[in-house]
């Protein structure tokens, strides 16, 4: 991915990656709850164009030993390049370097592209979420063991 760099998730990213957010995914951020939530330890990986625009981030939390990804977003241009299994790759080292065992996340199984990016990364299926979505559609749950993985 020439040109794109990839670093820390900040504060001042919340407008940006809200708006990557709304463009891409069927239910994105707010600017305001992306802003809280990372006031309340939301961090993540951000990829940023030659011109410093966000085209990709993962974002996550953790908590006792759990790693959550929220959600993994990339510019429509960017895809297909790589950016998606980079991005979710950095999200799992950030959880593994804050003593995370296991992560999990919720995706649509209707979203195959995702579902495979995310096995390419070693989540496995490990339940789901009835009516998880706003148009009630379940969530396939996935879980990926961090230690002693490779990711």
């Amino acid at each position: 991915m020439r040109g794109i760099a990839t670093r820390a998730l900040v504060p001042a990213d919340a407008g940006a990656c809200a708006a990557l957010s709304r463009a891409e995914l069927r239910e994105g951020w707010g600017d305001e709850s992306l802003a809280i939530s990372i006031a309340l330890g939301v961090f993540g990986e951000v990829a940023c164009d030659g011109a410093g625009r966000i085209v990709g981030m993962a974002l996550l939390r953790t908590a006792g030993g759990e790693a959550e990804l929220l959600q993994v977003a990339v510019a429509s241009s960017m895809q297909r390049q790589g950016m998606g299994s980079l991005l979710v790759a950095r999200a799992l080292e950030l959880a593994r370097a804050r003593g995370c065992d296991v992560a999990f996340l919720e995706v649509r199984p209707s979203n195959a592209a995702a579902r495979a990016l995310y096995e390419r990364a070693g989540f496995r299926a490990a339940g789901f979420r009835a009516k998880y979505y706003q148009d009630g559609e379940d969530a396939l749950v996935m879980r990926c063991e961090l230690r002693g993985a490779l990711g």
